[in-house]
């Protein structure tokens, strides 16, 4: 059976088409990976789902259109798993299921919804989707992560670096000037995301080290020692599990190490508001320019003022799940020195991060217990399809 799934940025490549393809490829499926255009992309979508996935074609965003357009292929099952939904529609499929996401205008096209959390369900019943077609199911995202208990003990603190080049050597810039005001007592792991890793490759190593010494100056040889560089990805879950408190910016990692229990300091830099990626008609602006982006990026401003500043939004995966205020969360011009006394602070605290982790796998466990995993709802639903 021939299975096709739209897809487009590092958290939903990495998150919930990879793991898909893997558990469809077990079961007997043929799968292909349509790549649609995102302002969350970082173009090096196509090369990590080929690293990682279980596709037999994937396709880029200009093939996906061409496809979408002029030549669109017929599909048993075909998934909708992240972007713009309209893209999805216009694939010939005798069951389309979306991930997460829906709209009224569009519900007549989706046989069923699969919905990872309680913020998705929450979206999906205020727009008056048929409950009777809303799945609960275990994310995706977790498939690879196993919690094995918070250590509040523990020396480590993670500092989760950027999927997109700018964000990554940005955030890299900051958490190494931030490191020689931490306590001594504490080894910081520096996590790498695939998608930064394919630009580079082996050379990425040497680049870090450089770019360390470049930045760290006479405090190079003191504290470079204390940092360690993630690249593997079965690694990086393993050694996620064990830090005390996770540093990033908004996006899928907070969904998994809030998984995990791991306490966080969620941060959105607004230095170059013009590099933060934002959806919506405002986030298309990225693709008119270096004058698109300083508008977009004047918008950003707006709405973070209006918005994070006065938490009527959150930006942590958590905090948006839960609907309530569980991660610290901080935007605005983030440089060492405020960043290092906020993580100090937290680090000091230890009722606060058991506190936080006991409320974070609460969330989740309590998800867990209503819903079934993709494998299940794939054997299920193929079982009663071939009924028809």
């Amino acid at each position: 059976m021939n299975v096709g799934i739209v897809s487009n940025s590092p958290g939903e490549i990495a998150g919930w088409a990879i793991p898909a393809s893997v558990i469809l490829k077990n079961l007997g499926f043929n799968v292909d990976l349509y790549l649609t255009p995102c302002m969350f992309a970082t173009k090096k979508e196509y090369d990590v789902a080929f690293r990682y996935g279980s596709f037999e074609r994937i396709f880029t965003p200009d093939q996906t259109l061409k496809k979408i357009f002029f030549n669109p292929l017929k599909y048993e099952i075909f998934f909708h798993m992240g972007g713009e939904i309209w893209y999805s529609t216009r694939f010939k499929s005798r069951r389309l299921i979306s991930y997460g996401w829906a709209t009224k205008r569009l519900d007549r096209y989706f046989s069923g919804y699969l919905v990872p959390n309680d913020y998705y369900y929450r979206k999906l019943v205020s727009r008056q989707i048929d409950e009777k077609k809303i799945i609960k199911i275990k994310d995706l995202v977790f498939e690879k992560l196993n919690p094995v208990g918070y250590n509040v003990d523990s020396n480590l603190v993670g500092f989760m670096l950027g999927s997109r080049e700018v964000e990554f050597w940005g955030l890299l810039e900051i958490y190494l000037k931030t490191v020689p005001l931490l306590d001594m007592r504490y080894n910081f792991l520096f996590f790498v995301s695939p998608f930064v890793y394919e630009i580079y490759s082996e050379d990425l190593k040497n680049r870090l080290f450089s770019f360390g010494k470049q930045i760290m100056g006479n405090e190079f040889s003191k504290h470079f020692g204390r940092i360690r560089f993630v690249f593997n990805e079965p690694e990086k879950y393993d050694l996620l599990s064990k830090v005390k408190l996770l540093v990033t910016i908004p996006g899928t990692k907070t969904n998994e190490a809030g998984y995990l229990g791991i306490p966080q300091l969620v941060i959105l830099p607004l230095q170059r508001p013009e590099c933060v990626p934002i959806w919506g008609v405002v986030g298309w602006l990225d693709f008119l320019g270096i004058i698109g982006k300083k508008i977009k990026g004047y918008f950003v401003v707006k709405y973070a003022e209006k918005n994070i500043l006065t938490r009527k939004r959150f930006i942590s995966m958590p905090n948006i799940i839960s609907n309530e205020y569980i991660l610290p969360e901080v935007a605005g011009i983030i440089t060492h020195i405020n960043l290092s006394e906020k993580i100090n602070e937290i680090l000091d605290n230890k009722v606060f991060l058991i506190h936080t982790s006991q409320k974070l796998r609460s969330i989740y466990k309590s998800w867990d217990n209503e819903s079934i995993s993709f494998k299940e709802f794939i054997e299920i639903y193929c079982t009663e399809f071939n009924k028809r």
